[in-house]
């Protein structure tokens, strides 16, 4: 099981979001607390950094094996999000 650290840029977007948008970006980032890479995703390139698609929006995160943990780093619109990153 890995534990889910939210950063707090992620934190703000999630919460600015309409409710049934935060719950259901909410829902599935809690899904990759038991394996990472359960949902599919995306390999951002030039990054240690992943991507999964919730409807319009990109969630943006870190695995750390070594310390089972996930960090969310940005959720945003798929037009900025990736702009964001860099």
């Amino acid at each position: 099981m890995f534990t889910i650290i939210y950063s707090r840029r992620a934190l703000r977007s999630l919460k600015g979001l309409d409710k049934d948008t935060s719950k259901r970006i909410f829902q599935k980032i809690e899904e990759l607390s038991s394996n990472p890479f359960s949902i599919r995703f995306k390999k951002i390139r030039g990054t240690n950094c992943y991507a999964i698609r919730i409807g319009g929006y990109r969630v943006i995160y870190s695995v750390y094996f070594d310390k089972k943990e996930i960090h969310v780093l940005l959720i945003g619109p798929r037009e900025t999000v990736y702009e964001e990153l860099s």
